[in-house]
């Protein structure tokens, strides 16, 4: 199972009992992502901030119903299949067409559930990845050094081997190694 999907049922069941700040977290977390993926779709942008809110409200009514629909569904999948109704709701509310990239057959794409294989699904799943990956870091890096984030950034995202890292950096391949552990470590628990 995608580790991503395990985290967000779980964040989902935490919010399902949660107070005000774990809300806030997920508004923080996820509103970025929504506002981008909702002007995508040609929502004047009057209308964009009482769209994403329309998006929350749905959540908060729809998430005792949340089980990661047949453990395959992540939450990310499910909060942009409701954000995805929303706009359909957005533009039948209004009788009139987005002027927006598409042509003609733009309003059916909307209509449509979204497929994780189109592109611009998968483009919002990644633009929503990144955000959360960025906020993870600019939490954790404050924890370390700026030298064991250099071998975790060097070892994990760029691909290098511990011991080039090593060497660079004047460090030991086992200093690599243990710098990657607590910094995944310290992400895997913010996440």
């Amino acid at each position: 199972m995608d580790r991503s999907q395990g985290n967000s049922r779980g964040n989902a069941a935490q919010l399902r009992e949660a107070g005000v700040e774990s809300w806030q977290q997920l508004a923080d977390r996820y509103t970025p992502c929504i506002r981008g993926w909702v002007r995508r779709h040609g929502v004047p942008a009057q209308d964009v901030d009482d769209l994403v809110q329309d998006v929350f409200l749905v959540v908060v009514r729809k998430l005792p119903e949340f089980r990661g629909q047949a453990q395959c569904v992540a939450f990310v999948g499910w909060l942009r299949a409701i954000t995805a109704n929303c706009v359909r709701q957005f533009w039948r509310s209004r009788r009139k067409h987005p002027s927006a990239p598409g042509g003609p057959d733009f309003q059916d794409k909307v209509a449509q559930q979204p497929d994780p294989d189109d592109r611009l699904s998968q483009r919002w799943l990644e633009e929503s990845r990144r955000h959360m990956i960025d906020r993870l870091f600019s939490r954790v890096r404050p924890r370390f050094s700026s030298l064991t984030m250099r071998a975790f950034q060097r070892v994990t995202l760029e691909d290098q081997r511990p011991a080039d890292v090593a060497r660079e950096l004047g460090m030991t391949a086992n200093a690599v190694c243990i710098a990657k552990s607590r910094v995944l470590s310290c992400l895997r628990a913010e996440a």
